[in-house]
């Protein structure tokens, strides 16, 4: 920065640290605004909008001309306090919002708070797409209030030189965030916002069955404390805010005060929090809390609402889709019962839904035929479960801006639902490619046990019961994790993403008499397989050695089996061919993995 700069910064330093210690806003920020907004001048410009340039003139009147350091104090801690009250809750970007910290800050919180107090233009979050950020996650970035002059890339940004026009001029000056961090300096806290895109969502795989259904995801203290983080200050009486000079209490006459946030519900006939309503749901249905809090959230939005409205806890567990019937269940309580009820129904294959896991379907962009939709194949019954519940998928225009518009063909629950749970929670690991490899000869096996197979992208289970001692031929294998899966014949003609642990699976064994010829009967393939450890071949006539001992970790291609005494043994290609009565026992040999 010039000297000039450093001067005027110097000057108002005292009154930056002043309102920052009342405020908590950090004293930097105040700076960087003051600069952006009238060039650290103390005179209210003749537009009305006072130092700090208020659209329409809140918290004036603003009347032009030079102020007194009292009138500077007093305009400068409106600003900090609607920073911190309002424009901190008016990112549409999906991260925790809350009031700032006086010192290290994450660095997207300073940006998406700048950019929201210069009004989140459009075509700033357009000209950081072309300067290669994500335009739905970084949208300041293109920002010149934001970020002009921070690297050589962003020199002489183009900017809006009217309220409300498009790109006319370029600017010259420090973005305020540029001068923020240079204020700052080494104790910048340069954390970057990780946030769930477009590109990632499957719409066949939004959630695994066992993230849905784990109902141990959270504790009632952890739901509670989650419910606080989302809200920072609730707006009970409708007076923290006001909106072209009409308070949030006179918006509604029919929605009076109080406006009771979710962290503070509680229920009037059995006391119970709202996270002990969540959590005894969860525990009832099988269905994790997670799940629950981010439904009522993308429904009504009433996890991060700071001014709730009856309508949002009587609708809590209904969608656009829903039922009437849903809509007549009275009470918060109720509604999330009726919620995990719902979800777990739809979860269940056994009971006909409209998508179940398995099966393809064209499943529509909106309720407006001619948007059209597109074929999904539902890969799990927790998928199948959210098509049930809301009825839609998201269209291109929708997965290209998340958290945005789209166009009027966009649906986005089921995106939401991604977004929000993947932000708040965890990203779902998904294996996106799984890498399948032939077996040198299709194998028949049967199952130890009943089972569903197993879909290696997620490790979620496929739709359909298989039953113990079923026999499955098998022609592909893969190993994830150590552990060795094989392929149906019928899921690799069909390429289904599915295995079957191999450990599962048991060996076909006929049983035969002993005689003085052995009985072999030949494999339907052969088969390589290696020595678990160092033996000698055994003659089945009379239970000797062969003469040769064999190495550990020896390679052996195998084409006929006999049983001798309810054992398994394989008689090798060589020894078919030359008709030796020798086998080895199955449980010597390894699977080549």
């Amino acid at each position: 920065m010039d000297i000039v700069t450093i001067n005027s910064i110097n000057r108002n330093k005292d009154f930056y640290q002043q309102v920052s210690d009342e405020t908590n806003a950090p004293w930097e920020l105040l700076a960087a605004i003051h600069y952006r907004e009238t060039g650290f001048g103390h005179s209210n410009p003749y537009n009305g909008q006072g130092i700090f340039q208020f659209v329409n003139g809140d918290g004036g009147p603003y009347p032009p001309g030079p102020v007194s350091d009292d009138n500077f104090i007093e305009q400068l801690t409106y600003m900090a306090n609607r920073i911190q009250d309002d424009y901190v809750h008016r990112s549409d970007l999906p991260y925790t919002t809350r009031a700032l910290k006086k010192t290290n800050e994450d660095a997207y919180r300073i940006k998406d708070v700048l950019f929201s107090y210069n009004g989140r233009a459009g075509v700033y979050a357009s000209q950081a797409a072309d300067l290669g950020f994500d335009s739905s996650t970084e949208p300041y970035e293109g920002s010149p209030y934001v970020m002009n002059r921070f690297d050589c890339d962003r020199e002489n940004m183009g900017i809006i030189t009217r309220d409300y026009g498009g790109l006319d001029g370029l600017d010259y000056r420090y973005g305020a965030y540029t001068m923020y961090h240079q204020l700052v300096g080494d104790g910048a806290n340069n954390t970057i916002l990780d946030i769930a895109s477009g590109e990632d969502f499957q719409p066949g795989n939004i959630i695994s069955d066992s993230v849905f259904t784990n109902n141990n995801s959270m504790t009632v203290a952890e739901i509670q404390a989650f419910l606080a983080e989302q809200v920072s200050v609730c707006d009970t009486d409708g007076l923290l805010f006001s909106y072209n000079n009409v308070q949030r209490k006179d918006v509604d006459p029919s929605n009076p005060p109080p406006y009771d946030c979710l962290k503070g519900y509680v229920n009037s006939n059995t006391g119970q929090t709202a996270g002990e309503v969540i959590k005894e749901a969860a525990d009832e249905y099988k269905i994790n809390p997670q799940v629950i809090l981010v439904m009522i959230e993308t429904q009504h939005g009433l996890v991060t609402d700071d001014w709730p409205w009856n309508y949002q806890y009587q609708q809590a567990g209904c969608s656009p889709q829903s039922a009437q019937s849903c809509y007549n269940v009275t009470g918060f309580k109720n509604q999330i019962n009726n919620l995990a009820s719902t979800l777990k129904n739809m979860y269940n294959p056994v009971n006909n839904n409209a998508y179940m896991s398995g099966s393809t379907y064209e499943i529509p962009y909106s309720s407006t035929a001619s948007c059209g939709g597109k074929n999904i194949t539902i890969a799990n019954n927790a998928t199948a479960a959210i098509y049930n519940y809301t009825g839609y998928q998201p269209n291109p225009a929708a997965l290209a801006n998340p958290y945005g518009y789209g166009d009027s063909c966009s649906v986005k629950n089921n995106l939401y639902f991604y977004t929000y749970f993947n932000n708040w929670f965890e990203v779902q690991p998904v294996i996106k490619d799984v890498n399948f490899i032939p077996m040198k000869y299709p194998r028949l096996m049967t199952l130890s046990r009943g089972l569903y197979k197993t879909d290696l992208r997620d490790h979620s289970s496929a739709y359909k019961l298989l039953e113990e001692a079923r026999e499955i031929e098998f022609s592909m294998k893969t190993t994830i994790d150590g552990d060795l899966y094989l392929r149906t014949t019928h899921d690799t003609v069909n390429d289904n993403p599915y295995g079957i642990l191999f450990s599962d699976l048991d060996e076909i064994i006929e049983e035969r008499p002993v005689a003085d010829e052995l009985d072999y009967i030949p494999m339907l393939y052969p088969r390589p397989m290696t020595l678990s450890r160092e033996l000698y071949k055994t003659n089945l006539l009379d239970n000797s050695n062969a003469y040769k001992l064999l190495d550990e970790g020896r390679e052996i291609e195998f084409s006929m089996k006999t049983t001798v005494n309810g054992q398994l043994y394989l008689r090798t290609t060589h020894d078919t061919v030359n008709d030796n009565p020798y086998g080895i026992l199955f449980s010597d040999l390894d699977e080549i993995i």
